[in-house]
């Protein structure tokens, strides 16, 4: 009977996978070309390079549709308000987060890929049309589709009183700035080598990069309070969960070739976002499902941080 629901699983997570990788490419068909058009001309790549980067891309959509699939298989929620979360949070990890920066950086010496706000445009519309039916995906194929609410464990208590969450968020913010920095000091830069400095050359960081930086760490943890309010199991779980998310919905992407990076920028990018995301996103579900301890020595209960 536990062979049987385990080969049903594995036959769940292969379906999503496939189901995923082919909403991908019909996506890409459809708005590449255009996104291509609007970015400067470069070498184009064919053969083994074509191959390569499909294969690629078919790990990266792997990766994501399986943490998907587990998030959405450890959910007390379901229907259309699990599929609803998911497509909220794909689009707010891997489209929403990436194009702030996009944005932000389209003029001045941190445009340093030459991106066009028509291509960053063609972006996000590419992620609002894939988020929007992965979710739905998902919960059909992982068999999540009848609508209804389990009862679990509340990994989320939402009756804090206000100082309590803005200790919690002031922890948070703090953190991504440090994790932010540090992670491209000292993980990003000497993977890359002397490509970092031909890549990023004159580059200097202006002042308000970190006030961004604020608000992006408000953005992630916006996108990690709905999964951690419906995650049923234990803390560990519900952490490691926001984790992963953090950490494959945008970090896994780089592993595909790209007219934007040269490979040494992208490699050494993508070893700083799968770690960092990862140890950011740990540290999100963390502080979030902290709970009330007891006093020592006293009847009363102090909320953690």
């Amino acid at each position: 009977m536990q062979l049987r629901k385990t080969l049903g699983m594995c036959v769940q997570f292969l379906i999503l996978a496939v189901s995923v990788v082919i909403l991908q490419v019909c996506v890409a068909r459809i708005m590449d070309q255009q996104f291509m058009s609007l970015m400067p001309a470069g070498p184009a790549p064919a053969g083994a390079s074509a191959a390569v980067a499909l294969g690629a891309l078919i790990v990266a959509r792997t990766c994501q549709a399986i943490t998907l699939g587990i998030i959405a298989l450890r959910s007390r929620w379901a229907g259309w308000k699990l599929a609803a979360t998911l497509s909220f949070v794909q689009f707010t990890i891997e489209t929403f987060l990436s194009q702030i920066e996009s944005i932000v950086f389209l003029t001045g010496p941190l445009n340093v890929n030459n991106m066009t706000m028509g291509a960053v445009e063609i972006l996000i519309l590419r992620g609002i049309v894939f988020s929007a039916l992965i979710g739905p995906l998902t919960v059909l194929v992982m068999g999540k589709a009848r609508s209804g609410c389990e009862r679990g464990n509340e990994q989320l208590n939402p009756n804090r009183p206000a100082g309590a969450w803005a200790r919690r968020l002031i922890i948070i913010v703090v953190a991504y700035v440090f994790i932010y920095v540090g992670f491209g000091m000292f993980v990003a830069r000497p993977l890359a080598g002397p490509a970092f400095y031909v890549y990023y050359k004159d580059l200097k960081m202006p002042a308000w990069i970190l006030p961004v930086q604020m608000i992006r760490a408000l953005v992630w943890t916006t996108a990690a309070l709905p999964v951690v309010s419906m995650s049923k199991g234990k803390r560990w779980e519900a952490v490691l969960s926001i984790g992963f998310l953090f950490s494959m919905l945008m970090g896994i992407m780089l592993i595909v070739p790209n007219p934007l990076m040269p490979d040494p920028i992208r490699r050494a990018h993508l070893v700083e976002l799968l770690t960092s995301n990862f140890t950011f996103g740990c540290l999100v579900g963390y502080v979030l499902t902290a709970q009330p301890t007891p006093q020592t020595g006293a009847g009363q209960l102090r909320r953690a941080f």
